[in-house]
């Protein structure tokens, strides 16, 4: 951080009245909230990420994101068809959700593989 320490209290003063404000209103919005913000951490030294990165690493965050998600689903999913009920043994709608969750984690998974250069998604 480059600066004096006024410098800095400024910097923290206006970081503060912006968080105080998002928390009053319970509401961010990009031209009254986020922009100042990134201009008041710019200004203080903190320079973000540029578009690209940020953007790579919030995909990367959100693909990980949907993998659990998709496991959850076909965990969910899964579970009637280790104790089947109502004596279906596997054949009711439940059990075929089952099955379509658990496919389509499998796709997703085989595409992030690919995707990373690690895997075949030609299954």
């Amino acid at each position: 951080m480059r600066g004096s320490w006024s410098a800095f209290a400024a910097h923290s003063k206006k970081i503060n009245a912006l968080r105080s404000d998002i928390v009053g209103r319970q509401a961010i919005g990009w031209s009254q909230h986020i922009y100042p913000l990134v201009a008041a951490l710019n200004e203080a030294g903190f320079e973000g990420a540029g578009y690209a990165e940020a953007r790579a690493s919030a995909k990367a965050e959100d693909d990980k994101r949907a993998l659990l998600e998709a496991k959850a689903r076909c965990w969910d999913a899964e579970l009637p068809r280790h104790w089947p009920h109502n004596s279906c043994w596997g054949k009711c709608d439940v059990c075929d959700d089952a099955r379509d969750a658990c496919s389509a984690l499998a796709a997703l998974e085989r595409a992030q593989a690919a995707q990373k250069g690690g895997g075949d998604d030609s299954r």
